[in-house]
């Protein structure tokens, strides 16, 4: 009767051994409701902010006066809002100051106010642009006490 009694328990031990076991292994690949994140793909934080980094290139004056210069925008980027700064060199009017805009798809719309080269006043940069991969092109509108003047810009992402 002991040995009967011990058999019983035995059996009940490695059945409560196979249940275990058998609770415990990966059932992700038999479509559970929770299966693994994904692990494909570029980075997700690049994705989510493609207008974030670094952009730098150059701008092509067309009127009222030829002109030519490069510039530099450090940009970050929360949901379709832009923040950052720009600085542009061979500008009769911008320096170096703060940038705002939006994106929105693939269309990228930045303004930015700095000091004027002369010092007096603000200079005003307007953007429209397209952002496609880790290229940045569009017109440019730029006021200060000189003037106004329009062009294009041609931004890579480094």
């Amino acid at each position: 009767m002991v040995t009967l009694a011990r058999r019983g328990a035995a059996t009940v031990v490695i059945g409560l051994l196979v249940l275990a076991a058998g609770c415990s292994r990966d059932v992700t690949d038999q479509g559970s409701a929770n299966p693994p994140a994904s692990t494909a793909g570029p980075s997700t934080a690049a994705a989510a902010a493609p207008a974030a980094g670094t952009w730098t290139g150059t701008w092509i004056r067309t009127a009222p006066v030829a002109g030519n210069g490069t510039y530099t925008f450090v940009l970050q980027q929360q949901g379709q809002t832009i923040t950052g700064t720009i600085e542009a060199t061979g500008s009769s009017c911008l320096t170096k100051g703060p940038v705002s805009g939006t994106l929105s798809g693939t269309k990228l719309t930045l303004h930015a106010e700095t000091p004027a080269i002369s010092g007096g006043g603000q200079a005003i940069g307007d953007y429209d642009a397209t952002l496609a991969a880790n290229k940045i092109t569009g017109n440019i509108k730029v006021t200060c006490s000189t003037g106004t003047g329009v062009g294009t810009m041609d931004l890579t992402k480094s």
